[in-house]
């Protein structure tokens, strides 16, 4: 057994006496095509995509087919698709630019700041023919009270300290634009509402959240929070700059999700709800092709003890793999991540997820199950930025667990609970072998790998990270070294 660690520890390989195998294949979550899938890892994309997902969701383009939208896919809202398109704008034709503006300029655009001061002819606004299609009286005037409630949630949250210079010391207030149409029913769902920026030149003056007539009317979110949703896209459009425009959308729509799910002290939002599940049920999607779902990514940094309140604006101008690293830094997000899939509280917080529109504990992934024989490895590749959770049943007297990277095992059926944050090597004994011999042991040359006696069922939650990792789970018979009295003795203390 420790010439068999030995080797493995050194990067030897795997011995000739066990046969390799890898269980089932790897997971492949089949996911719905959707247009985020199209998009670079730095959020950059072309003029022909971008008006092609223009023409999708917002308006016809001259010349322009539109996007095929799959009805099942998460697909971008329209502040997604106007990032876009501010990305290549400037290699726009004359007629497209014009399409564009005309759809941006459509509806009542009311100074917010104006209408608080003058009320009484903000009011005047209101009662224009041309707003009463909305069918909804006193509508705008909720959306004005409600923006200056969001905005004031913010304030609260402390997200404008140390940010005076830029959003004022009580916080920008956008300009609205109120549409007097219902909101477009495109394959892409439902859009209520949208952000713009203001540009003058390369510096951004403020912003506009635009309401379709039935904003208040949503089955899967109140107008409060469609408005924190579009407020913290204003923040950040503001704060970022015209670099907004490229945010990858596991930046730019997580942490909006995330963000109207946490400022205000409302019902959680059945949109939230949604991207949660989707984020618990696919760890092996890689983080940088997240979007709306990348909720679960803040939520569970929130989890560990790290307020996303502190960091989410400094995301910005970094390549993925920096912006990752900011927003983990100072958690024990590498020990956990893998492990929250499991949604198994009782086994400790690092086995489930918490925080707002967290569904029901029955919403987990699907685990990678093993089965390990004596003479048998089983290995498994975690691809960066990816998760995976794992059921390992013990079918060999001695089992050794190898991870290269980052994962956290778990025993809860142990005769002692057992729970290995950073896991490296593991032997772990059946039962009965453990009863008949006290626990094969390793010899005095690799006493750091304590052998540990097992239930017939541990559970490992591995983390991609930044590298990938490598887990391998190998079952032996004491009879498969050629010598046990000088590789396998028994223990002289408790496994």
């Amino acid at each position: 057994m420790t010439q068999v660690l030995a080797r493995l520890a050194t990067g030897r390989g795997v011995p000739a006496l066990l046969t390799v195998g890898v269980g089932t294949a790897e997971p492949q979550e089949v996911r719905p095509s959707s247009l985020f899938g199209k998009v670079a890892g730095d959020g950059s994309v072309t003029p022909e995509f971008a008006l092609a997902a223009s023409a999708a969701l917002v308006d016809d383009i001259p010349g322009v087919t539109p996007a095929r939208l799959d009805p099942d896919a998460i697909q971008p809202d329209i502040t997604t698709v106007l990032r876009w398109v501010d990305q290549v704008r400037d290699r726009l034709t004359p007629e497209q630019v014009a399409a564009i503006d005309a759809f941006l300029d459509a509806g009542e655009h009311v100074d917010v700041t104006e209408a608080l001061a003058h009320p009484s002819r903000y009011a005047s606004v209101v009662g224009r023919g041309d707003l009463q299609v909305a069918q909804a009286p006193g509508l705008h005037d909720g959306a004005i009270e409600t923006l200056v409630r969001v905005r004031d949630a913010y304030r609260a949250k402390g997200v404008f300290a140390g940010m005076a210079s830029i959003f004022g010391p009580d916080g920008p207030v956008p300009t609205l634009t109120l549409r007097p149409e219902n909101s477009p029913r495109k394959a892409g769902g439902i859009n209520p509402a949208y952000t713009r920026l203001w540009v003058r030149g390369d510096k951004v003056t403020g912003c506009s959240i635009a309401l379709y007539a039935d904003a208040d009317q949503q089955p899967l979110g109140s107008l409060a929070t469609i408005l924190a949703h579009e407020y913290w896209h204003c923040l950040q459009g503001i704060w970022w700059g015209r670099s907004w425009g490229q945010a990858p959308a596991w930046v730019s729509e997580g942490q909006a999700k995330w963000a109207e799910t946490n400022v205000l002290d409302e019902p959680d939002p059945q949109t939230a709800i949604n991207r949660r599940r989707d984020y618990l049920m696919s760890p092996a999607t890689s983080l940088f092709r997240r979007s709306y779902d990348a909720i679960g990514f803040y939520s569970e940094i929130d989890h560990l003890g790290r307020s996303p309140w502190s960091f989410m604006l400094s995301m910005y101008d970094l390549p993925p793999m920096a912006l990752y690293s900011l927003a983990i830094a100072s958690t024990d997000y590498v020990r956990s991540a893998g492990s929250a899939y499991f949604r198994q509280p009782t086994w400790g917080t690092a086995w489930d997820s918490g925080g707002r529109a967290l569904p029901a504990s029955s919403v987990a992934p699907a685990r990678r199950v093993f089965h390990v024989a004596p003479g048998s490895v089983q290995q498994q590749s975690v691809l960066p930025f990816t998760d995976r959770p794992m059921e390992v049943t013990l079918a060999a007297p001695v089992t050794l667990v190898t991870v290269r990277g980052h994962g956290r095992l778990t025993d809860p059926g142990a005769p002692t609970p057992l729970d290995l944050p950073e896991l490296r090597y593991a032997i772990l004994c059946a039962p009965d072998e453990a009863a008949r011999s006290g626990c094969a042991c390793p010899t005095d040359e690799f006493r750091d790998v304590q052998p540990i006696e097992a239930s017939p069922t541990v559970y490992l939650g591995a983390v991609g990270h930044l590298a990938g990792t490598r887990v391998s789970v190998q079952g032996y018979t004491l009879e498969s070294t050629a010598d046990r009295s000088s590789t396998i003795r028994s223990a002289s203390h408790p496994c």
